[in-house]
């Protein structure tokens, strides 16, 4: 029997009546898309004249993410894997 990924496991999580999850689904939607963007639209990254990394979506359009949006983007799912797996969140 194989498991999700944790992004559908958050997804369904997050639909629970009461869940505290609900309150998170904004980022876990964030934190998704970028993920999918870098899994599965990589396709150019640079580090001049700024660090960045370009990604084609499904239809077909181009996205640039700078680093700082993704070291933003890679604090998020670890802050999220945190709560949801209830560890501490170390700063």
């Amino acid at each position: 029997h194989a498991t999700a990924p944790p992004i559908q496991q958050w997804r369904r999580a997050s639909t629970g009546v009461g869940q505290p999850f609900a309150l998170w689904l904004g980022e876990i939607e964030q934190a998704a898309a970028i993920r999918n963007l870098l899994a599965h639209g990589l396709c150019e990254a640079r580090s001049q004249p700024t660090p960045e990394v370009r990604c084609r979506q499904a239809g077909g359009e181009k996205v640039t993410l700078s680093l700082q949006q993704l070291q933003d983007a890679a604090q998020t799912i670890d802050l999220l894997r945190c709560r949801l797996v209830g560890e501490p969140a170390w700063a």
